[in-house]
């Protein structure tokens, strides 16, 4: 029951969740449901965010006795984004996509060894790829 409270008051503001997927569209301290994911947005002027992703995984150490927490993370200091517009998706454990407003999408997957940004500059068929919610909403704000 809680759950389902929670879920709905999502929906209202700037953040929607479906399934595992959370979708953010403003400022503040955002976590997956697993808190395995946590994100760090602020508004460093109206058209430009910071950005800070940090991962936790868990890998298998036998000479640890079982299983070790590893933290990864990364940070944008000056991601410029078009105001009301922007969005980013935890999608899987692994992955958060971005969209900036102006067409261009990045993934950002935690790997075992090292942290993957994927851009459509570079891929540009990464859009294809995003996370129905955040297809969605760009379509449709």
């Amino acid at each position: 029951m809680l759950k389902l409270i929670i879920m709905s008051l999502c929906i209202v503001g700037a953040i929607k969740v479906r399934g595992d997927e959370l979708l953010v569209t403003q400022s503040g301290d955002y976590a997956s449901k697993d808190k395995m994911v946590s994100i760090s947005v602020a508004g460093s002027a109206k058209d430009h965010i910071k950005l800070h992703i940090v991962f936790k995984s868990h890998i298998q150490v036998p000479s640890a006795g079982g299983d070790v927490e590893v933290t990864s993370s990364t940070q944008v200091d000056d991601l410029p984004v078009k105001p009301d517009r922007w969005a980013f998706c935890i999608s899987k454990e692994n992955d958060v996509w971005f969209y900036d407003g102006e067409g261009a999408f990045t993934k950002v997957h935690n790997m075992p060894d090292r942290i993957q940004t994927l851009k459509s500059c570079s891929e540009p068929n990464l859009g294809d790829q995003a996370p129905e919610m955040m297809k969605k909403w760009i379509k449709n704000p």
